[in-house]
Parts: C-alpha cells; structure tokens; sequence
C-alpha cells in the first residue's frame, strides 16, 4: 500500500509539473489525508510579472467527501504564506466562496490595503482540508481554473489560465481616488485622467457596491457630467451616461469623445463627475467600487485600457455642517470652522461635514453658511433679511499699484513704505462686485518685519469701519502662526453685508526691525476668499505687493495712499483728523507751514 501511495504520488507530481510547465500559473501540490483525519493544500504562483501583481481570481474542486475545516467560513481554514506577503492578515485580502459541492471560489485583493505580492513565484497560501471518507485519499485540487490575474497597474497578467500578451501602458489612464462623503448626502466622484500624450475619448465603468445608487435626474438619466477643469463640451462634443443591466449592483457606463480632432492635452486632474448615493437602509462607513473596462483614445484611434481598478467611498454618519464630528450642528462648528480658517485645525475636524456650501474647501463661506443653518435653517439667508450696506468707491490713481481691473471680487494691499526701526499700520482693502458677508487671508511678511501683538499675545488688527461696522461684521478673528503669517477671518453672522465697492477692510499694524536694510521686500497675500450671501467663495490667487523700507529719518507714510484721504502729521509724527488750517504740518513726507 505504501509503495503504491509513493508511486501515485510521484505520478501526480510528474503531472503538476507538466501542468505547471504548460501554463497552469496557479497550482496545488498533491496532499494525502487519512480517513476522517486532516491535511494541508500547498497553493502555489507562478506567473512572470514585470510588475507586483495586486488581484488574483480562480477557483478549483476538492474531490467528493473532501471538505475546508470549516466550510461555513472558508477563509478560516486558510493561511496566506508569509513567503510572498510578509504578514497580512488574511480577513483583509482573503475571500472564499463554497457553494458546497466542492466548487471553492477564491479572491486575493491587496487594493483594499494598498499592497502587492513581494514575487510571483512561491507558496500562495495554504487550506486545511478534512475528509469524510473510511479510505486514504491522495489527490490534487481538480480543475484549477484562473479567471484573471492583475498587476499593481490593473494590468491584466493572466485570463482563463492563459498568459496575456498585452501592451503594457501605465502612463495614460483613468483614476478616483478613495474619498469621504456624508452619511445622508450625495457623493460626488471625481474621476481623473493622467494621460502623456494627447486623448481624444475615454470610457468606463462604475459598478456599485449592493445597495448603493446612482443619483438619476429628472428625466431618469444618471447624474454625470463632463468637467471643464481639463476640457470644455465644445471640445469634446460627444458626452453621455447610460445605466447597464446588472442583477446584482447598479452599473453606470460613460463615454465622452471628440469628434472634431480636438484633444485633451496631457495632464493630470478632473475629467467628469458622478453622483452616487447610499440606498435606503444603508449604514455609514466603507464602501469598495470598482471601475472597470476603463479606456482612454488617443488622436490615432489607437487605445490604452486599464481594465480594473478598486477605490473606496467612506460615508461618515455626520451632517453638513457637522465640523467637529460630535453628531450636533450649533455654534461649536462655527468656532471649529474658525479655527481652521486661522490654521489651527482642532482633533476631529471633518472637512467633509466643514464643507457646507459644497465647493471642496473650507473656508470663510462655510462658516457664514453654518450660521445661516443655526439662524435661518438654510444656507442661504432669506431675501432681504439685511440691507447691504453700500460703501462709497474709493480712487485707485496710484501708478505703482498692483494691476486689479480685471478683478471684479479680491482682497489686496497696495504698495507700501515704512521706516526701519518703527512701527507702521497696512491697510487691506476688499474689491467686491457681490454683497460679502466676509472675507479671510494670510499674510506672510518678509524676513525682518512681524506683526504687533497687543498686551493678550493677539495681532494688533482691527475691523475697519470705513465699510462696514463691528457690529453688521461682527466677527473678526485673528492668528498668528509659528513661521509668523498673520491668518484674518472676517464675517457676518447676522446676515449682514458689505455692499460692492472697494476700499478699506481691516488694518494691520507691523513693527520693521531697526537694522533692517534700505530696499523693496514683498508682501504676500494668499488663502484669499470672500463670501458672498449665498455662502459662495470667491477665490483670489495669491498677490504680491511691495514693501519699502526706508531709513530711520523723517516721517513716513503708510501704504495705500488714497487720493480722496489723504493723510496729515504734526512734527512728532502723530495723525491727524484733517488738513490744519494754520501751523506746520506734514504731508506726503513734505513740510508745510501755513
């Protein structure tokens, strides 16, 4: 008997060796059980990969009255080998399915942990097996069938035990990345293209976890649209999404084309949006989709797929407006807000939840959108629930200043001088063309000159009252970082507003170092928003502005001179209320006696 078991033994390795030899890139070694004892199958790899593989899919039959240890949870009786892992564990990346007739359906994906196989040769994993029979039983699992392989760029390696000859392409593709969404909100998915040469079409497919849907419009079409981050609809003309059958998950399919040899150049970023959402009795957390048979066309018909690719969507059981994740909207948000405006960012903030408005920022208008939550119920505030308070234009006549015609909504300085050694007060303006119901930035001095604090530690800055009052903006709130950038929040809670205009918002006093030297420095200003009524944020990208420094002697103006205002010094250099009738004084620098 033992000769026999030797010789069937060496039969059935000669056999999977032939096998292997052949193609059979997933293969068992032959294992012998007792009657009613256990045993191990060796599952082993062999596929040549210039790439870590990522996803494995196959399935093979134990013989009748051979079953796992524990066949109600497959994956139990199972170990990944530390040989090609390293230590992972195996409810993470590990699925088995037993129908129960012996049929053992097998999934390894290592997306979900961002890892890959460290090789493509070796011990896979290994399944203890149980036997039923009154008879030893040598044998191999029968009919290992691969349904497909993948490699860590969702190339496809192997299909239905064949090895792929494919053209390998990793430098065009489509992509989402994992991201965050409210439990009871829609969530927007943004796919993305890097492509290294010119495309003219992409296509691909979204399919959904059980349970989770497509948001449809009202005529029952699916909620996609082409984004004009990367291309505009004029170019790529051809644009449309389509629900496909599937019994089980909801599948949403995209094509968007040029058909007038237009291309996207290369790049990286946004190309389309889909909207999908959490069906009823759904719970919050981690959700796994799957793109699929994803596409792209370059300007010579030629194409670049990437068949698979797996991202995540974790939905937080949170409400809008919920920034510090305590599962209560009220006035605690609005300070969580606040201090992550002024870049203090406290434990447990949610951007997600902090986004009111929906814009994929964080900023002053959800903060003045949290209070119109807590005050009106809404967002927006209603209609004519404040009178904006129009503010008189100030003259911009000043040849040195920064060129801000073309924009109609910013925050800025003009150009300034100080004396070294002295303290000096800035004056911010704002430039609206919507009501503001605030405003925020940073600004970062140069080398040499700081921000006054007061007797509290706190920025010498003030609301200014030439377009608004401390009581229609009646919040205004500063910050002092450690590299010594001055961060401004400035709002309304109360559903006032700054009229559109242009001129002074807030001032800012700085202190120059004495032995600073003679010369222009820069003044920058960035994470520049304004707020309008309707929570919207109106972004300004970041301005420079110069600063000179001037020796310590005579008396200097400060920055942004104003034609309609301008400013009077007696002779120990303090400002006064107006032009003097009589005496000397001093303006723009000059001495007048009258």
């Amino acid at each position: 008997m033992k000769i026999l078991r030797l010789t069937t033994m060496w039969a059935l390795l000669m056999i999977v060796s032939q096998m292997s030899a052949q193609g059979r890139y997933i293969y068992a070694d032959p294992v012998t059980i007792e009657p009613d004892g256990e045993a191990e199958i060796v599952v082993k790899l062999d596929v040549e990969s210039r790439e870590p593989l990522h996803f494995l899919e196959f399935r093979f039959k134990l013989p009748n009255g051979i079953e796992p240890t524990n066949p109600d949870d497959p994956v139990k009786s199972c170990t990944l080998s530390e040989e090609l892992f390293g230590e992972i564990d195996s409810d993470n990346v590990f699925y088995v399915n037993n129908n129960g007739d012996g049929n053992l359906y097998f999934l390894i994906s290592l997306d979900i942990i961002s890892q890959s196989l460290k090789d493509s040769h070796g011990e896979l994993f290994r399944m203890r097996v149980k036997s039923k029979l009154s008879e030893p039983l040598t044998f191999t699992p029968e009919d290992i069938i691969i349904d497909n392989i993948y490699d860590i760029f969702g190339e496809l390696i192997v299909w239905k035990n064949k090895l792929q000859d494919y053209v390998r392409d990793h430098r065009n593709y489509l992509y989402i990345e994992d991201t965050e969404a409210l439990m009871n909100n829609e969530c927007i998915l943004s796919v993305k293209m890097h492509n290294v040469i010119d495309i003219e079409g992409f296509s691909f497919e979204i399919v959904l976890p059980t349970g989770m849907i497509v948001v449809l419009d009202d005529e029952g079409n699916p909620m996609a649209s082409l984004s004009e981050e990367r291309t505009t609809a004029a170019r790529t003309n051809t644009f449309s999404a389509v629900m496909r059958n599937n019994p089980f998950n909801e599948v949403v399919r995209v094509i968007a084309a040029s058909s007038n040899g237009s291309a996207i150049s290369p790049g990286d970023g946004e190309v389309c949006t889909v909207r999908v959402r959490l069906g009823a009795g759904m719970k919050g957390g981690k959700y796994d989709l799957w793109m699929s048979n994803s596409t792209l066309a370059d300007t010579e018909a030629r194409s670049h797929e990437r068949r698979d690719y797996w991202f995540t969507i974790n939905f937080l059981p949170l409400e809008v407006g919920d920034a510090n994740g305590d599962k209560t909207v009220n006035v605690a948000d609005m300070t969580a807000i606040a201090h992550h405006v002024l870049g203090n960012t406290p434990e447990g903030f949610s951007e997600t939840a902090a986004d009111v408005n929906q814009d994929g920022q964080v900023n002053v208008a959800d903060y003045t959108a949290v209070a119109h939550l807590l005050l009106y119920g809404s967002i927006e505030r209603p209609a004519g629930s404040r009178e904006s308070r129009l503010s008189n234009s100030a003259s911009l006549s000043n040849s040195e200043q920064i060129k801000i015609a073309e924009q109609e909504n910013m925050v800025y300085m003009n150009p300034a001088t100080v004396i070294a050694g002295e303290e000096a007060e800035l004056s911010v303006r704002m430039k609206n063309a919507v009501d503001a119901e605030g405003f925020q930035f940073a600004l970062t001095l140069p080398e040499g000159v700081s921000v006054v604090r007061d007797a509290d530690g706190f920025a010498e800055a003030t609301l200014s009252t030439e377009r608004t009052t401390a009581a229609r903006t009646n919040t205004f709130a500063t910050s002092i970082l450690t590299d010594g950038t001055l961060k401004v929040m400035a709002a309304s809670t109360n559903g006032s507003a700054i009229g559109a205009g242009d001129g002074e918002v807030c001032t800012v006093k700085i202190k120059v170092n004495a032995g600073m030297a003679e010369g222009d420095y820069t003044l920058l200003l960035s994470d520049v928003a304004i707020s309008d009524t309707h929570a919207k944020s109106y972004n300004v990208e970041p301005l420079e502005t110069k600063l000179t420094v001037n020796e310590a002697s005579g008396i200097s103006e400060i920055v942004n001179r104003k034609t309609v205002n301008r400013k009077y010094f007696d002779l120990q250099g303090r400002r006064l209320s107006d032009k003097p009738q009589k005496g000397v004084y001093i303006e723009d620098r000059r001495k007048y006696v009258k």
